[in-house]
């Protein structure tokens, strides 16, 4: 039966074992995964960074237009 099912799929079998080697994970590929992990809480953080400047710029210059007049 499994030597019928390896010759109707064709399954051919290595004479050795072959060793697979892991490469080394560079720095970029860290981030990426580390991105992928806390995607959710990074892009709230960057949103509110991001806010927090864009009032502090509104807020600064509200209050030189109320100097100037």
């Amino acid at each position: 039966m499994e030597y019928t099912k390896d010759i109707v799929f064709n399954v051919k079998y290595a004479g050795k074992v072959e060793k697979i080697k892991l490469r080394d994970r560079k720095w970029t590929s860290k981030l990426i995964r580390i991105y992928e992990d806390n995607k959710f809480i990074i892009i709230t953080l960057l949103l509110t960074t991001i806010l927090i400047v864009l009032d502090l710029c509104m807020v600064s210059n509200f209050i030189k237009l109320l100097m100037e007049l």
